[in-house]
Order: structure tokens, then sequence, then C-alpha cells
């Protein structure tokens, strides 16, 4: 699922805005899309990294994979995208989110 829908206003803004408008909720816009893409490009590598991780404490070869610090630039890719958005790390984690265990 896509943040920003097809049918959004934002790919539909009025003629009669002016350009500093118009840019400023272009910008908003290409600023959600690029975290949506963020967002989604992390969630897979960190699916990968998880099946890896999984794989290790079954005594397979991606017991290597965890010595390797492959996992690092995903974790501090984590961290630019948690900073951005001004929360968390922990509150990107589906797992995680607050009131889940409650």
């Amino acid at each position: 699922m896509m943040i920003i829908e097809d049918d959004s206003p934002f790919y539909q803004l009025p003629a009669a805005l002016n350009r500093k408008q118009t840019l400023f909720l272009d910008g908003i816009r290409y600023s959600v899309e690029m975290a949506d893409l963020a967002h989604s490009r992390l969630q897979a590598a960190l699916l990968q990294h998880t099946q890896n991780v999984e794989s290790a404490s079954e005594g397979a070869t991606g017991e290597h994979y965890l010595h390797t610090g492959r996992h690092i630039p995903r974790i501090q890719t984590l961290e630019k995208l948690a900073d951005a958005l001004g929360v968390s790390i922990v509150d990107l984690l589906p797992s995680h989110k607050r009131g889940a265990d409650a």
C-alpha cells in the first residue's frame, strides 16, 4: 500500500494555486513518496536479514552472514529513516509498536 494513492489530490493540484504553493505541495508529495520508498526497501531488507538470522540460528550457512557485518548498512538506513521521521527505531518495527504488548 502506498501512502499517497494514485487518485490523491497531490497528483491533481488546482491550476489556481500560485507557483510557490504548487512547489510547496509538490515538495511534500515527493518527501512522502521518498519516505514510502525508503520504508518499503528497508522492510524488504530487514525481512531478508531476519531470514538470514533464522537460518543462522538453525545452524545453516546464514551464520557466516551475522559475522560479516553486512547487516550494518540496513541498521544505518533504519536509523536515518527514523531520524528523518522524528521517531524511535522501535516505532518503525511492526512487532514493537506501542501498545502491542498490552
